[in-house]
């Protein structure tokens, strides 16, 4: 107040300045502002800080960063898969929401419309990335403890580091393998996976399936029956039947 009575006209130059550097942050996020939140923004930013109610309130970055997030909107309109799509998320955003997606993939977080919790997960981790509440290894130690919960047959390996996806990669290739897939294709959620790398042994406790065993349960899903292996098998068994029994020279 004292800035725009002593100086009114460089006041109004510095807010316009600071209005159009705030506009300029929402759009690199993919967020969109009016004229007259940026210059409301603006103008208490230059204030730099209050007291209200006793207490000190800050007019920072923080200030602008939790407001930003605060003006995120998760829209979603379709899903692929089942899995969660959001819409509307563009700039920085829409990266941040690919490498978070990616991210709990990883994870073993299933990312269906049906699970809440994973909807809870994302929107409050992208709205605490931005504001600066969170950190990505906030994130890290927060998936980790879940896929430690989700697959205790492969803690030691999380512990060390590894994603759920790097730990489990032996049994996933063993699976994609025998159903003749891309790897990246199948699902930590497969219950045959979960069978492989959540076995418990003679005493209760939480390990995993030698990968000979993996194959061969992998052959018991419906999705070994489409494989050109499979198929050849059967071929054989129905010539060798028809061999003996005198069908086939």
């Amino acid at each position: 107040d004292y800035a725009r009575a002593t100086n009114p006209g460089q006041f109004a130059a510095d807010l316009q300045k600071n209005a159009s550097n705030i506009v300029k942050q929402y759009a690199a996020l993919g967020l969109t502002i009016t004229a007259d939140q940026a210059i409301e923004y603006a103008n208490n930013m230059m204030k730099q800080a209050i007291i209200k109610d006793g207490k000190v309130v800050r007019f920072d970055q923080d200030y602008l960063n939790k407001l930003m997030a605060d003006s995120i909107k998760f829209t979603t309109t379709n899903s692929i898969d089942g899995r969660v799509v959001y819409t509307g998320l563009a700039g920085k955003l829409e990266t941040l929401a690919s490498k978070l997606y990616n991210t709990a993939r990883d994870y073993g977080f299933q990312q269906t419309s049906s699970n809440a919790n994973f909807t809870k997960w994302f929107e409050a981790s992208m709205k605490g990335l931005i504001a600066g509440t969170l950190n990505e290894e906030d994130l890290d130690n927060d998936l980790q403890s879940r896929a430690k919960l989700f697959a205790p047959g492969l803690a030691r390996f999380i512990d060390q580091g590894q994603t759920l996806r790097e730990a489990a990669n032996p049994w996933l290739k063993a699976i994609a393998d025998t159903w003749e897939v891309d790897i990246e294709s199948v699902d930590l959620n497969d219950d045959y996976v979960q069978r492989a790398i959540n076995m418990q042994d003679e005493k209760g406790n939480f390990t995993t399936m030698n990968l000979y065993d993996t194959k061969k349960l992998a052959r018991r899903s419906k999705k070994w029956d489409e494989t050109q292996t499979a198929k050849e098998e059967k071929t054989s068994i129905a010539s060798r039947i028809l061999k003996d029994f005198g069908f086939l020279g």
